[in-house]
């Protein structure tokens, strides 16, 4: 006798073996610590910020989207694949946490457009994301999401080195 109850439950994991397993925990902390690492650092650099957004008024909506997207992206890929099984909670955990992650991101803007921005580009990276994450052979999904890492670290790195070097004169 087949119960749908439990085969839908069993699919909820992992679908690849130990390494892969490990390395989509990775991606979904280092994602996760690079938000709580910009948030802390662009709150306590406020001044400085608001000296970079007068310099470079684009600056003020392209960094809370495109951190906002990349860093959602990274990690609802690893997401989407982790709950294949259940893809409706999946998608609604890509939207929710999207958008939430981008707010943490974009609130240190102290602009209302910008936020919204993040907002939308995080909703948008959390749904895409699952989406990917669900289609794509986990081999090659951990390795999508290990780049858009790296990407996201890379840029953070980029405007991390604008702060700095503005705190320093």
């Amino acid at each position: 006798m087949h119960m749908s109850g439990s085969a839908g439950m069993s699919n909820i994991g992992i679908h690849s073996g130990g390494g892969l397993g490990i390395v989509s925990y990775l991606i979904v902390l280092l994602c996760l610590l690079l938000v709580a690492h910009m948030h802390v650092l662009l709150r306590k650099h406020g001044s400085l910020l608001a000296q970079l957004r007068r310099e470079h008024s684009t600056l003020v909506h392209s960094i809370p989207m495109t951190f906002s997207m990349v860093s959602t992206l990274a990690l609802f890929m690893v997401i989407g694949c982790v709950l294949k099984g259940n893809l409706g909670t999946a998608y609604v955990l890509g939207c929710a946490g999207g958008i939430a992650l981008s707010v943490a991101i974009s609130l240190p803007f102290q602009d209302g457009i910008a936020v919204i921005d993040g907002m939308v580009s995080g909703a948008m990276g959390g749904l895409m994301g699952v989406m990917l994450g669900s289609m794509v052979p986990p081999t090659a999904l951990y390795l999508s999401a290990g780049m858009m890492t790296i990407l996201y670290a890379a840029a953070w790195l980029v405007v991390l080195r604008r702060i700095r070097l503005r705190q320093s004169n």
